[in-house]
């Protein structure tokens, strides 16, 4: 009877999460009761964690890093793997929301142990995309690309053809930033042909942001502008606005470079509007830097000396001494944990050759 009442208090929570949050707070603080009253510690995990979900949609992310934090501990000692590895995943993808790599890299650490223990190979390939994603973050863009190729290995030996098309995706990207054309143009396209294996209207959106980046390098500005305008109607119909914000940028550096500076100064406005409210620090400054050249251009020093300035100091705080020591502290123990670990990784990976 008490299972059944509380499943019905989570089901209405998660009906009414989206517009009343306190109330469905309120309903799972109720059911937590129960379960903990009945002694259901895996139940009351799950409540943690639907709380947690709850504060992430509303991007409170304090109360949601805390929630997912408490959930993984009843999961651990639970012993509860697969619980265990989706806190993990949470944790570490707000991580990555709020620029933290270092404790994204931390969880992401975590899983991959988790997934070695257990043998999970296609765990482990997703582990090596988390790592090759936070490393494109760091700008250590080949380390980046090597960590998507041993993925795509594995997904290749599992023939998994949606995590396939992911990888080629974030291998062309991570070719984008090393300014490896002919490779990045290969895996890129690779994706796009493939979009609709993707599952995500997030990436594929993202997929053909780069390659519309691509397009502007190699000064191919009809594909380039084709590729923006479809990327950014994937963004704005799926409501990711964060990827919207990131297109608009890039679309504002083609328009400076087709000498439309009134049209790049509008979309990094709107790009600028979408960033200040959410966490994209690393955002903010190439739009502030754009819009300084896009101002210095059309003769407005003051607008342009103000984004200057702007670009400046979030550029400066980004790259603090304190950043860099705890990113280089956390890429020492890594090396150590790989160490460590490696020779079991090898060997799983040898198995799907």
């Amino acid at each position: 009877m008490s299972q059944s009442t509380i499943n019905n208090l989570i089901q209405r929570a998660q009906i009414l999460r989206q517009r009343n949050h306190i109330q469905a707070l309120a309903l799972l603080d109720e059911a937590l009761s129960l379960a903990s009253k009945e002694e259901m510690p895996s139940t009351v995990a799950s409540i943690i964690r639907e709380k947690a979900n709850s504060h992430l949609l509303h991007k409170n992310y304090k109360q949601a890093l805390s929630g997912y934090t408490e959930a993984l501990q009843f999961y651990k000692n639970q012993q509860d793997l697969c619980g265990q590895l989706n806190c993990i995943q949470d944790i570490s993808n707000i991580y990555k929301k709020l620029s933290d790599v270092p404790s994204a890299l931390r969880y992401t650490l975590e899983a991959l142990k988790l997934n070695t223990d257990a043998g999970d190979s296609e765990g482990i390939a997703q582990n090596f995309n988390d790592i090759g994603k936070l490393y494109i973050y760091l700008k250590e863009y080949e380390n980046a690309a090597d960590y998507f190729k041993k993925s795509l290995k594995i997904f290749e030996g599992l023939k998994n053809k949606q995590e396939m098309v992911n990888s080629y995706s974030l291998l062309g990207n991570a070719y984008n930033w090393l300014d490896d054309q002919d490779k990045a143009l290969y895996y890129l396209l690779r994706a796009v042909n493939s979009l609709e294996q993707l599952g995500s209207t997030e990436a594929s959106a993202k997929t053909l942001g780069s390659l519309a980046i691509l397009y502007t390098k190699t000064k191919e500005y009809d594909k380039s502008l084709l590729n923006f305008k479809k990327a950014l109607e994937i963004a704005e119909e799926g409501g990711h606005s964060n990827v919207v914000a990131q297109l608009k940028k890039s679309l504002g550096n083609l328009y400076i470079e087709l000498t439309q500076y009134d049209k790049a100064i509008e979309v990094l406005h709107q790009a600028l509007k979408i960033a200040e409210v959410s966490p994209m620090e690393s955002q903010l400054i190439k739009i502030h830097q754009f819009l300084s050249v896009a101002y210095e251009k059309i003769g407005d020093p003051i607008s342009a000396l103000d984004h200057f300035k702007k670009y400046y100091e979030l550029d400066k705080q980004l790259t603090s001494d304190e950043i860099n020591l705890k990113t280089k502290a956390l890429h020492i123990k890594y090396d150590l944990e790989e160490l460590q670990k490696q020779k079991d990784i090898d060997e799983l990976c040898d198995k799907m050759k």
